[in-house]
């Protein structure tokens, strides 16, 4: 399976409706997805879009018997610095609540979850924007008491927020010295280092019976 799963990338995705203020793409499982995932199923994105805000749903449905394993992730970039004359520094991420939160560190080779973790929040709810902290990869938070966060200039404050209360799971991410972060909310992460390649097993994944369905969304709202 590609690094980042079957449905990123897939040209076999189509739009499967569209209005003013939404759009529905829509995957089937075939021949091609088996080879990579054996399941059946169907794989639903709607991203709708009214005034200021943004929801981006998602949907999955075993349509087969056999039991579905799966797990999925949003990966969207923002801008930063987006105010003329700023820079990186000048804005830090405002969680929801108070944090004591570490990250998982990822095994640069094979990217793969370590057993290694460094505190990166420590009894605040902001997190400071700067150019090295993504030099050993994304912050993989497993356990934040938060159910959103918010982009912040440190002095004209909020540029936009994500509800992510679906997701148990959050990434953060940017290219080392790149002028954008990423906020991505996650149902599962990747494997760790120790584990068994047990698909059934691996942190995070989830399970669907034949015939049932999935969703799960998060909302961007632009300040």
């Amino acid at each position: 399976m590609p690094k980042h799963g079957i449905i990123r990338g897939n040209e076999k995705m189509f739009v499967e409706e569209q209005f003013n203020d939404s759009i529905t793409f829509v995957l089937y499982s075939d021949e091609s997805t088996k080879k990579l995932y054996p399941f059946d199923f169907q794989f639903r994105i709607r991203f709708t879009l009214i005034e200021n805000t943004l929801t981006v749903s998602h949907q999955v449905i075993n349509t087969g018997k056999k039991e579905l394993f799966f797990s999925l992730g949003g990966h969207p970039a923002f801008r930063c610095p987006i105010h003329e004359g700023a820079y990186y520094d000048d804005y830090h991420l405002e969680f929801e609540k108070i944090e004591n939160a570490e990250t998982h560190l990822l095994d640069m080779e094979k990217g793969l979850v370590s057993d290694e973790t460094e505190q990166v929040i420590n009894n605040t709810n902001r997190l400071p924007l700067h150019k090295h902290l993504f030099d050993r990869d994304a912050l993989i938070f497993k356990n934040l008491k938060s159910d959103s966060v918010s982009l912040v200039h440190n002095k004209m404050g909020k540029v936009l927020s994500m509800e992510f209360s679906d997701f148990p799971y959050l990434g953060i991410w940017a290219k080392p010295g790149a002028d954008f972060v990423c906020i991505e909310p996650w149902l599962g992460i990747a494997d760790s280092i120790d584990h068994n390649q047990k698909l059934e097993d691996k942190e995070g994944i989830l399970a669907l019976e034949g015939g049932r369905n999935f969703s799960a969304r998060y909302v961007i709202s632009i300040h």
